[in-house]
């Protein structure tokens, strides 16, 4: 008879700056002998498999104000986050005490030596700018990287409109939505100098480093290289003059609606490929040579957290860290015998004779 479930689905939560992570213990029936004969559960899969989870990531990067504004100070979801009023110092951010490497953290969702699936933030600054996950996928052999599936940027915030509206320029907006809003009406440009000029300090005090300005077509003028009282100088990367109107327009605030969506990840190892799919959606594929053939290391594996690998003289260390830590609530997660993820993207629906292991979480 099958299962009935009843109630509101659960998760296990791992909160912003947390450390915790399941680990599932390596055994077999002779723990001086590593044999593949002797490995059991996913320690003995040789063929494919489907490793794949339904999870709500949380914000790694928080919210930055420049210099007004207090961004995010206290969240579940959302990582603390300072502006410069307070210091001009990233480094004395909370998140960077956390992890030296926030704009490329790594939010691990299972770890073995010789397999990784995790989320990859992709930002540079977080000026108006939660986090970005990409999703990767490693197969490691003799610690080497044999193979990566790396798919683009694929979980990102939103730009939205929040009751604003410019009586100057409407052609920009459709209906009640876009994703710019007005910076000033009256600037001068040297473009030269990529100077853009003759703003308050009320307005300069709204963007920060890394911002993109538009123009009122809403093309890209260019991004912010650094900013003064009263104007501000644009990098010369993606600088385009011809698109400079004296009507300037910076981005929407980005709202990391991510936090409060479910996704489903699942990683396809097929034996000669390796394939990653975020909801049912085939989002990236690289082809795999292995000499050896694929297996898991015969080592504790973990879900929620990784080791960073080091090289030194030849031989490899491998260390807890910190930068490898997933944020955010995992509901369920299962690796399957099966070349492809399971029909449904709401759930794992996986026939019981496939399962190599499932987890769900909650109270039911």
């Amino acid at each position: 008879m099958p299962g009935v479930y009843v109630g509101e689905t659960k998760s296990l939560v791992f909160p912003i700056l947390s450390d915790g992570y399941i680990k599932q213990t390596y055994g077999n029936t002779n723990p001086t002998n590593t044999s593949l004969a002797l490995r059991q559960g996913h320690w003995g899969i040789t063929k494919g498999f489907t490793l794949e989870m339904i999870i709500t990531p949380y914000d790694i990067n928080g919210f930055g104000s420049k210099t007004t504004g207090s961004g995010i100070t206290d969240s579940e979801k959302t990582i603390p986050s300072l502006n410069t009023s307070v210091t001009s110092n990233t480094t004395h951010y909370q998140s960077n005490k956390y992890t030296s490497d926030r704009y490329a953290h790594k939010m691990m969702l299972y770890y073995n030596k010789n397999f990784e699936l995790y989320l990859e933030n992709t930002t540079t600054i977080n000026i108006n700018q939660p986090a970005e996950y990409r999703i990767v996928a490693k197969i490691h052999q003799d610690d080497t990287t044999k193979v990566t599936s790396t798919s683009d940027t694929v979980i990102k915030p939103n730009n939205v409109l929040h009751g604003y509206y410019s009586g100057t320029n409407t052609q920009l907006y459709e209906g009640i939505t876009t994703s710019l809003r007005q910076l000033d009406s009256s600037t001068s440009l040297n473009s030269s100098t990529r100077v853009i000029s003759q703003m308050t300090t009320n307005e300069t005090n709204l963007i920060g480093v890394g911002e993109s300005i538009y123009g009122n077509t809403g093309k890209l003028i260019g991004t912010v290289a650094s900013i003064n009282s009263n104007d501000i100088t644009l990098s010369a990367t993606n600088f385009t003059a011809a698109n400079y109107t004296s009507d300037i327009y910076y981005s929407q605030p980005r709202e990391a609606l991510y936090i409060d969506s479910t996704y489903k990840v699942s990683c396809s190892f097929t034996g000669d490929a390796l394939k990653l799919y975020l909801n049912n959606v085939e989002i990236a594929s690289e082809n795999v040579t292995l000499t050896d053939g694929f297996y898991f290391d015969p080592s504790d594996t973990w879900i929620g957290k990784g080791k960073v690998r080091t090289e030194s003289g030849g031989s490899y260390t491998y260390t807890e860290s910190t930068t490898t830590q997933f944020m955010g609530e995992m509901y369920e997660i299962c690796l399957h015998g099966r070349r492809e993820p399971s029909a449904r993207s709401s759930t794992l629906s996986v026939g019981y004779s496939d399962i190599v292991f499932y987890y769900r979480f909650g109270d039911n």
